[in-house]
């Protein structure tokens, strides 16, 4: 459980580094770096770069629906009776969080796909999301978050309520969102480390938020970066370098996030570090 909670720790922490910067590029740099150069090493860059501005458009609608969230959760036309009048509309939106996630590591697999066509089926039917991400482990440079089935988790929760009629139900603790997964049997579906729950079967949102969005940032990152160097290594450096300028104007990729949304991932951000004292 010490290494769960150091590396969540570590993830959070480079996510709130990022945030703190302001600055896009940074936020997707490996991201920016491998779509821009694809042209050298791929002959699909355009669908490329099609599903890399699905994983930031992705990204973006699960920052605005954790401030849609916290907005309902904080609004004033619910004084006495607020649980019971937005906890439906929050379950909706968790849930609609996990199809999201979902969406982007979808989106990464087919990029690997479209990366290494030689290794892997562009027909869904014939390559899965498992068979991608094994092969990236399957690299030298594969990183140690390759190498854990985190976000077969996310996965295995989005699933159980879009195929298996589970479902997401929101409670009010100590003024904290919490949340769970329930089967058809009312079983919780999700067990975490001590830390991450508010009782013995519900969720902090905001602790689970911010790790798995943090895992999700780095992952997207290091899938990247590994394809960067596997792709680049027999590209000489002339060839290479190209400005971040070059680079940025072959992207039309918007802000990261709103001063709204960068102040809430602080926040909660702050709320969890504190928790692990």
């Amino acid at each position: 459980m010490q290494n769960t909670k150091i590396n969540d720790l570590i993830a959070v922490t480079e996510f709130e580094n990022i945030i703190k910067k302001r600055d896009m590029y940074l936020f997707y740099e490996n991201m920016f770096e491998y779509i821009g150069q694809s042209d050298m090493f791929s002959k699909h860059s355009h669908e490329l770069e099609k599903y890399a501005k699905t994983i930031r458009r992705e990204f973006n609608n699960i920052n605005k629906l954790l401030l849609r969230i916290y907005s309902t959760w904080q609004s004033e036309d619910f004084p006495n009776t607020r649980l019971e009048k937005i906890t439906i509309f929050i379950n909706l939106d968790i849930e609609a969080i996990l199809v999201k996630y979902k969406v982007i590591i979808d989106a990464l697999a087919e990029i690997i796909k479209l990366s290494f066509p030689e290794k892997l089926k562009i027909n869904k039917k014939k390559s899965t999301i498992y068979d991608c991400f094994n092969h990236l482990k399957s690299l030298n440079n594969s990183t140690d978050l390759l190498q854990v089935s985190w976000y077969l988790d996310i996965n295995s929760y989005r699933n159980s309520i879009i195929h298996r009629g589970s479902s997401c139900m929101t409670f009010n603790i100590d003024e904290e969102i919490t949340f769970q997964i329930f089967d058809e049997y009312l079983d919780p579906l999700i067990i975490d480390e001590e830390y991450m729950m508010a009782d013995k079967k519900t969720i902090i949102f905001s602790h689970f938020l911010v790790v798995y969005v943090s895992y999700l940032f780095k992952f997207i990152s290091e899938v990247f970066k590994a394809m960067l160097i596997e792709k680049t290594k027999n590209i000489s450096n002339s060839e290479y370098l190209k400005s971040k300028d070059f680079v940025l104007s072959r992207m039309n990729i918007g802000s990261s996030m709103s001063s709204d949304e960068e102040l809430l991932y602080l926040e909660l951000i702050r709320k969890f570090k504190i928790s692990l004292i």
